[in-house]
């Protein structure tokens, strides 16, 4: 990822391309019946393509993508599955250079989520990937992916030490700072440190001084985002 650095206050930036809603057709509501149904059934809230569902202090999410380079004549979709961190993203957001996400902090897109999966992920390439968007298709295959595999993994994400364990971590910046602040939240300050050296070594690769004296200052920017002075200042 790109990124520059600021003021000691923010540390990091990066293009705003992190978190931002995706521009994409939209599938209509009986295109969506089926599978909205099943998701309706599973506590999940529709809203168009995306579909949300709050588990114990995390957020679910559902996205079906219509495919692009599908022919107009048969279009096809795909679904993405993610768990968002709410308490975590607001930590982050927190910071001056990922203010822009505080706008997901309630209502998350698929791009919110530190963790994601695809159904390629889930299923293999050996394996169906996209469906016919038709309303009259069988579309039972995709809600035994849903049943069999996606759902299953939600569950399994959806603690803070899967996300700071990093497993099927978004490789986004903002998705590292995220596990970070997990790592921080668990106690595990030493791997919280790991992880910004990581970044540090990437951006000072023939300075190591440089680089501890940076994933320093930005592990302690981390540590007071996620517990804020009551002024909501980040500085100590």
């Amino acid at each position: 990822p790109t990124y520059y650095a600021l003021d000691s206050s923010a540390l990091i930036s990066k293009l705003d391309s992190d978190f931002t809603v995706a521009v994409s057709d939209e599938l209509s509501q009986e295109q969506l019946e089926e599978l909205g149904w099943f998701l309706q059934m599973q506590g999940f809230s529709p809203q168009g393509r995306l579909f949300r569902r709050p588990s114990q202090g995390v957020i679910h999410l559902v996205e079906a993508r219509l495919l692009r380079d599908a022919p107009p004549e048969a279009p096809r979709f795909t679904l993405e599955f993610g768990v968002c961190f709410p308490s975590l993203l607001a930590a982050l957001a927190r910071m001056q250079a990922f203010s822009h996400l505080a706008r997901h902090v309630d209502k998350p897109n698929i791009q919110s989520c530190a963790l994601r999966r695809s159904a390629a992920d889930l299923q293999g390439p050996s394996r169906m990937l996209d469906w016919p968007l038709d309303p009259g298709a069988d579309h039972a295959v995709v809600l035994t992916l849903l049943e069999q595999q996606a759902l299953p993994w939600l569950e399994q994400a959806s603690s803070l030490s899967a996300l700071a364990g990093g497993q099927h971590l978004d490789d986004g910046l903002a998705s590292r700072l995220m596990q970070a602040l997990a790592c921080l939240q668990l106690g595990w300050d030493n791997r919280a440190l790991e992880t910004c050296l990581n970044h540090a070594d990437g951006r000072y690769p023939a300075d190591l001084a440089a680089a501890r004296q940076w994933a320093a200052e930005l592990y302690n920017q981390l540590a007071c985002a996620l517990q804020p002075r009551p002024d909501g200042l980040l500085t100590p």
